[in-house]
């Protein structure tokens, strides 16, 4: 992966991000710029699916890495179980 120039390294012990809104507008925005620093991108979205394989479809093409995920962020719990989810299915890979 290529960087821009003056744009500094992901810290060493970031290896990944969650997008919430990550289908849509600026969040698609933020995931392609993290994929392109290098980290694994999780794409979340509540209910644009196709849209969230969309990015990750573009983010892959390109030499990225990506998943897309559904869940509620405003929901405590459905938040947390996306993030233990897509923990296990990115160790999986």
């Amino acid at each position: 992966m290529h960087r821009r120039a003056g744009r500094p390294p992901p810290p060493a012990a970031v290896q990944s991000a969650v997008d919430t809104g990550g289908s849509h507008g600026i969040g698609r925005a933020v995931s392609r710029r993290r994929a392109q620093d290098g980290l694994a991108v999780v794409v979340n979205h509540a209910r644009d699916a196709a849209g969230a394989e969309e990015k990750v479809a573009v983010i892959t093409a390109t030499g990225g890495r990506a998943i897309s995920a559904q869940a509620d962020v405003a929901d405590e719990h459905a938040a947390a179980a996306c993030s233990i989810g897509c923990g296990r299915r990115r160790r999986r890979r």
